[in-house]
């Protein structure tokens, strides 16, 4: 009789629901810091609330009775600059919610994937989000 798999049992299940829900949570954390890091603008670090008067701004000059006022190319500028602003704003709000759930699985997942406090940094974890979740500046080695 064939040797019943790990994955059948409901401990070998729970594991395995463990490691989707790290894997996710580190992957949308990091998705969430590269979309974060390409919608960064150069200059003065911008609050969400100077982001959000921007989009209004951009709403504003988009709202008029005839787009055909604006020039094809201004308008389409237009357009992009507020998707900018609409993914800038969002990054604000998500990345907070990421990066809670990222601190709660990060260490069992760079434990189970030898993931070192240096690769982390090098994607662009700040040390404070790996300090807090418990992540050493380098592992220990065990004899």
């Amino acid at each position: 009789m064939p040797k019943e798999s790990w994955l059948s049992t409901e401990a070998g299940q729970k594991k395995m629901g463990q490691i989707h829900a790290e894997n996710k949570a580190v992957r949308l954390y990091l998705d969430g810091l590269a979309e974060k890091k390409r919608t960064m603008r150069k200059g003065p670090k911008r609050t969400p609330t100077a982001v959000a008067k921007q989009l209004e701004k951009v709403d504003a000059r988009l709202n008029v009775d005839d787009l055909s006022e604006i020039p094809a190319i201004q308008r389409i500028k237009l357009v992009q600059t507020r998707k900018n602003l609409e993914a800038e704003l969002k990054a604000f709000t998500e990345l907070p919610d990421l990066e809670a759930s990222f601190s709660k699985h990060v260490l069992s997942f760079s434990e189970r994937n030898g993931i070192d406090y240096s690769s982390w940094r090098e994607l662009g974890v700040p040390p404070a989000v790996l300090d807090a979740a418990g992540i050493p500046d380098a592992w220990e080695e065990t004899e």
